[in-house]
C-alpha cells in the first residue's frame, strides 16, 4: 500500500486483550496471539501499522477487563503510532449506561497527542440509545473535532 499511495494510513482494529494476563489484572477467554494468530503487538513494533485502534469493549471497572488499563497498556506498546480505542457503544442500555461511554471518551483524550475513538456501532448512536447522543452533544462533541492532517 505504502508504494502504491503513501499517504495513505494503514491500520488494524485487533480484539482488545493482546494475551491472558497481559496486562497483568486482565483475564480472558479468548487468546488473540494464541488463539486468533494475531500478533497486533508484534505489528506495531515491526511499524506495519500507521494506528491501531484495538477493540475495548469493556467497562471501566471490574479490573479483569478494564477499558482505562487496556487503552494505557496499548498505548505503552504504541512506539509512537496513534492508538484509537473502539468503544462499544452498542452496549449502551441494558448493559453499559450512556455515561460510561463519555467517560471512555474522556479517557482517550487524556495524555496522548493523538487522541481518538472508534464507535461500534454507529447504530446506537443514530438511535440516541439511553440518551448517548444527547450527552455527547452535550460533552466531547460540543466543538467540532479538527479534521486529521
Amino acid at each position: 500500500m505504502k508504494s502504491t499511495k503513501p499517504s495513505v494510513r494503514v491500520g488494524i482494529s485487533p480484539f482488545g486483550i493482546w494475551r491472558p494476563g497481559v496486562p497483568p489484572t486482565t483475564e480472558a477467554q479468548v487468546d488473540a496471539y494464541g488463539h486468533l494468530f494475531a500478533d497486533s503487538r508484534k505489528w506495531l513494533a515491526e511499524g506495519w501499522c500507521d494506528y491501531l485502534a484495538p477493540q475495548l469493549y469493556w467497562s471501566i471497572q471490574p479490573a479483569k477487563q478494564s477499558f482505562p488499563v487496556l487503552l494505557e497498556w496499548w498505548r505503552a506498546q504504541s512506539r509512537g503510532k496513534a492508538v484509537w480505542p473502539g468503544i462499544a457503544t452498542e452496549r449502551v442500555g441494558a448493559k453499559r449506561p450512556a455515561r460510561e461511554i463519555v467517560d471512555q471518551i474522556a479517557l482517550t483524550r487524556r495524555g496522548t497527542k493523538a487522541p481518538g475513538h472508534i464507535h461500534w456501532s454507529m447504530k446506537a448512536l443514530v438511535q440516541n440509545r439511553g440518551g448517548v447522543a444527547e450527552l455527547l452533544r452535550a460533552g466531547p462533541y460540543a466543538e467540532k473535532a479538527k479534521t486529521p492532517r
